[in-house]
């Protein structure tokens, strides 16, 4: 049992309505989470102030129609209010179980006075999840921020547009102090323009997979679709959410997003995670994201990420890298490229072996024109590069092609490791050669064909 069911449970614990299992099952995990026994304990003072304040009702003759229908008046101007926030999640909890007439009784007078209290001044309402979600409903335009902790090598700077649907209809990604330059990505309707300022080069491509990492990165790093992720996660049981809002208006209120699994926002799984979400206490959108992994019995910083406006229009051409770069960029369509190995029915474990092995017997042979064509590449000038280069390796015969796996955190990429081992001529002498680094993986903008990916350099 996690904590949101426990606290769930809470109420009918004390109105003594658990069967003897469920009683088991809450007790046992009251003794081993000191935050759910600090609210048990709160209910129960709760209730015995409630039981001790409402006697004077015992006398009375009220109907049950008469406390059903104070009870449904009370919760309709609470929904109206819209600020019903975590305790009074638990207020309506209790109105929804089968609790005494006294009990239910009393609670009324609490409920009526707090209810009137959040209607008539909204500077002392409770904060909900549901307020950031509905804030960043109508935000069509989202600027951000991403570093680590520790550096700014790994600093991101990244724009996103909606279209009026709220669907996702451009993207932009800039990387600063790479070790290959600065790059920019931009993914515009399905077509992808990347820019990597080192080597000169605009390429384009149209590529499925690509699009739905697009579209995915809009999902993960937009702040009101990643707390409305962590709300839906809290009701499966998978996360625990703590909200903590400040006296001083000026501070922000804070979420603290704990993973009670090992299932992360993306597909497949990681280590447990944490997120501290940082909400304005006057619009109620996210101004900041801390992410932590659990490593080494504790929390480490992975990243930040920085919201410091919304809908702000963005400059002319920033989603049109063709018109922007400087006029003496190579434009390369990697549409044309004649690139790899089909697939045709092979599995894509099947079709990493065999680009691999059909590589190293190119290279084995010398028919570098078809090694060049395995290998792949992206800019037509790079082929006589690659011929020397391949040149330079005697190999004598192949070993093994091992089986191909899949990367940590690479699942989704496409790309497989596949252990490769030769013999190589060197010095007028035969060695192994267990090749580092091999990778196979599809052709951009070409799903049906594969190629090779390594340095090949011994």
């Amino acid at each position: 049992m996690n904590c949101t069911e426990c606290k769930e449970k809470l109420v009918e614990l004390i109105e003594g309505l658990l069967s003897d299992t469920q009683r088991q099952t809450v007790q046992e995990h009251l003794k081993g989470c000191q935050q759910c026994r600090g609210e048990f304990k709160e209910l129960k003072e709760l209730n015995e102030r409630l039981a001790s304040d409402g006697k004077t009702w015992q006398q009375t003759d009220l109907e049950d129609a008469v406390f059903n229908r104070v009870i449904r008046k009370q919760h309709e101007k609470l929904k109206q209010a819209d600020r019903i926030g975590r305790q009074f999640r638990i207020w309506r909890q209790i109105m929804n179980k089968p609790i005494t007439k006294l009990a239910t009784a009393a609670a009324i007078i609490i409920i009526v006075a707090l209810g009137i209290l959040l209607l008539q001044n909204s500077a002392t309402t409770v904060y909900a999840i549901e307020q950031t979600i509905e804030a960043g409903q109508d935000v069509r335009f989202l600027h951000f921020y991403q570093s680590s902790f520790d550096s700014i090598t790994t600093f991101k700077e990244a724009w996103l547009e909606y279209d009026d649907s709220g669907q996702i209809k451009n993207t932009r990604v800039n990387w600063y102090n790479q070790p290959s330059g600065d790059l920019v990505a931009v993914w515009k309707e399905g077509r992808t323009q990347y820019w990597v300022k080192k080597k000169n080069t605009l390429k384009f491509f149209e590529d499925e997979i690509y699009t739905k990492k697009c579209v995915g990165f809009a999902k993960r790093y937009d702040p009101t679709r990643t707390v409305e992720n962590m709300y839906d996660l809290e009701k499966k049981g998978d996360v625990e959410i703590e909200i903590q809002e400040p006296d001083d208006k000026t501070s922000p209120i804070i979420l603290t997003c704990t993973w009670l699994t090992n299932t992360y926002l993306t597909e497949g799984t990681s280590p447990q995670m944490r997120e501290i979400v940082y909400v304005d206490q006057v619009t109620k959108l996210v101004t900041l994201i801390e992410i932590y992994e659990f490593k080494d019995g504790k929390y480490v910083g992975l990243g930040v990420w920085e919201y410091p406006d919304y809908d702000t229009l963005f400059e002319p051409g920033i989603f049109d890298l063709e018109k922007v770069v400087p006029v003496d960029v190579k434009r390369l369509d990697l549409m044309t490229l004649d690139i790899g190995l089909e697939r045709t029915d092979l599995t894509e474990k099947e079709i990493a072996v065999k680009v691999v092995r059909s590589f190293v017997q190119a290279l084995i042979a010398k028919n570098y024109d078809r090694a060049i064509k395995i290998y792949g590449y992206e800019d037509p000038d790079e082929k006589e590069g690659l011929r020397k280069r391949f040149e330079k390796l005697n190999i004598v015969q192949i070993i093994s092609v091992g089986d191909p796996v899949s990367p940590p955190r690479m699942n989704s990429s496409g790309k497989l490791r596949v252990p490769c081992k030769v013999e190589l001529e060197k010095d007028g002498q035969i060695i192994e050669w267990q090749i580092e680094g091999v990778f196979a993986q599809r052709v951009i903008g070409h799903p049906n064909r594969w190629h090779v990916e390594g340095k090949f350099e011994k």
